[in-house]
């Protein structure tokens, strides 16, 4: 079970899920439905705060078609 926030761009045309990447292990930030002006973000797990204190954050957007 995880918590989310609803969250809202305009015109989104493909689905698309959004990562936070800190060294080598990635964390689901949001995720996006394919001609939706509204998406879903995860809250911030104890384990990613951790890894962050550690490394630099990095953004990772997949799009898909």
């Amino acid at each position: 079970m995880v918590l989310i926030n609803p969250v809202t761009k305009v015109d989104v045309q493909a689905p698309r899920l959004v990562f936070h990447k800190y060294g080598d292990k990635y964390f689901l930030t949001q995720a996006w439905l394919r001609n939706s002006d509204s998406g879903k973000e995860l809250f911030v797990s104890a384990k990613e705060i951790q890894m962050a204190r550690d490394y630099r954050q990095t953004q990772v957007d997949l799009q898909g078609k």
